[in-house]
């Protein structure tokens, strides 16, 4: 049975966090969570993909509208490979 939830912009979203995943943070995950912290250029690399912009006027720099299947995503990708990723 199809997700109905499932939208051809979502699954596009999830391909993207997932090869963002895989290629900005699998290779380093282990050293930073060695290190204790996170480069703050991850931050504004994640940003730059929109994962931060839910439930945040365009004005003020957010997309303008919200997706908690679209939040549900990001957080599940960026915990995969390390919760010290998620939690800094």
């Amino acid at each position: 049975m199809k997700n109905p939830f499932e939208t051809e912009a979502r699954s596009a979203f999830r391909d993207t966090m997932a090869r963002f995943v895989a290629t900005e943070i699998m290779p380093h995950a282990d050293a930073w969570d060695e290190a204790g912290e996170v480069p703050w250029e991850l931050h504004a690399k994640v940003g730059a993909l929109g994962a931060f912009g839910f439930g945040v006027p365009e004005e003020y720099g957010g997309l303008g509208f919200d997706d908690c299947f679209l939040r549900t995503i990001t957080l599940g990708r960026l915990a995969h490979p390390s919760p010290c990723v998620l939690l800094t």
